[in-house]
């Protein structure tokens, strides 16, 4: 009977030799045209595969229980009415902190994101609009008087009307 790893055809070949038998060969590197690298793709076994998903298994698994810890421990500082965050800083750390938010001075880059954003109206600019708006009444509505539309507006007069308004 042949060796399962010789290269010699077996005449009484199962599917479980055949298989040890192509593992057993060396793995051709194969040129690829586009790139300049030799690449070869090691067989994997099913032991090797099982080992590399279970090693996943244990990470997510891992990852799971210390998200699962950290929530656990959250909800019980915060059943135990132990104050977390701000509540922890003692009143010089509060007061540094409030001072820093209230010096805080924009960057160059801030800056020219607000230069941008102005219209450089000010306020003398302001004023003449507002005013300019409320001169004839109007508060800034575009009306038309009926004199404006009359080669817009047709308007049909009955026999019994007079020709010529008052």
């Amino acid at each position: 009977m042949a060796d399962a790893t010789s290269d010699e055809p077996s005449t009484s070949s199962t599917p479980i030799t055949t298989k040890l038998r192509i593992l057993a060969k060396p793995v051709p590197h194969r040129q690829q045209s586009h790139k300049s690298t030799v690449h070869s793709t090691a067989p994997l076994d099913h032991r090797e595969a099982m080992r590399l998903q279970q090693e996943e298994s244990e990470r997510m698994n891992a990852r799971r229980a210390a998200a699962q810890a950290s929530r656990t421990a959250k909800e019980q500082r915060i059943m135990a009415g132990i104050p977390s965050g701000w509540h922890n800083l003692t009143q010089q750390e509060k007061n540094a902190r409030i001072m820093a938010f209230m010096s805080f001075r924009p960057s160059e880059s801030d800056e020219e994101y607000d230069e941008e954003d102005d219209d450089d109206l000010n306020d003398e600019d302001m004023e003449s609009l507002l005013r300019e708006d409320y001169e004839d009444g109007i508060k800034g509505q575009n009306i038309l008087d009926p004199d404006e539309l009359a080669d817009l507006i047709q308007v049909q007069v009955g026999p019994d009307m007079d020709q010529n308004p008052p």
